[in-house]
């Protein structure tokens, strides 16, 4: 029988499966990449190799959660080939992170989905490029998650809803079935939305509102039902 692992031994097979996973270089240095943190931890799809800064180059030397801030995103390329592996970028700004997506594609970056393993996602379920999908997210059947979404914990996507790019669902927030939600989208937590309606590019679902009717592009909307607001 063989014996198991000696501690040193034990180390070096960690690392060695390590460095045969794909590299991943997180883009944002906040929240959104905690969660990228703990998913790819939780999922072991990936190995993080660092983090490119939007903000301030101050920040360059510091960690976030053990991984190590080694640029601002401008200086990437230098850091970190296209060929090296994949991106994500987790930021909570919908239009800034639709901006850097779009300028990263253009170098050449691909960019990686992760999902952590208490999500459940249907096998009929599509997840586009550089989702992030946290723990008890639910997609149920031909639901349709499009590029650069981040799906919050427990937020429920019923059959047959379309989430736009770039968009982000809060805690919580539940999209009954049918809904299509456009590009940039937010959706803050709690928010609730009635069958086969629509929410239109860019707009703001205020917290805990229940969406009984369309929402215009660009608008704000609030409160039980959720009525629209000046912006």
């Amino acid at each position: 029988m063989a014996s198991p692992l000696e501690p040193g031994r034990r180390g070096k097979a960690k690392a060695a499966k390590a460095a045969g996973l794909p590299a991943l270089f997180i883009v944002g240095s906040g929240s959104q990449a905690r969660y990228v943190i703990d998913i790819v931890a939780s999922t072991g799809s990936h190995r993080i190799v660092g983090i490119a800064d939007l903000e301030s180059d101050v920040n360059v030397g510091r960690s976030v959660n053990g991984v190590p801030i080694r640029c601002v995103v401008d200086d990437l390329p230098g850091q970190f080939a296209t060929s090296a592996g994949e991106i994500v970028v987790a930021y909570g700004d919908n239009r800034r992170k639709a901006e850097i997506a779009v300028r990263l594609a253009a170098i050449g970056y691909r960019f990686a989905t992760v999902i952590h393993p208490l999500a459940w996602v249907s096998p009929t379920a599509t997840i586009g490029p550089g989702c992030i999908v946290n723990p008890y997210a639910t997609l149920m059947p031909n639901a349709r998650v499009q590029s650069h979404v981040i799906l919050h914990s427990q937020v429920n996507v019923d059959h047959d809803c379309v989430i736009g790019d770039y968009s982000n669902l809060a805690p919580g927030v539940t999209l009954a079935g049918g809904v299509t939600v456009g590009q940039g989208v937010t959706l803050y937590t709690g928010a609730n939305v009635l069958p086969r309606l629509t929410i239109g590019d860019h707009a703001i679902v205020g917290a805990g509102a229940l969406v009984h009717r369309d929402v215009a592009a660009g608008s704000t909307v609030v409160g039980v039902p959720a009525r629209a607001v000046r912006r």
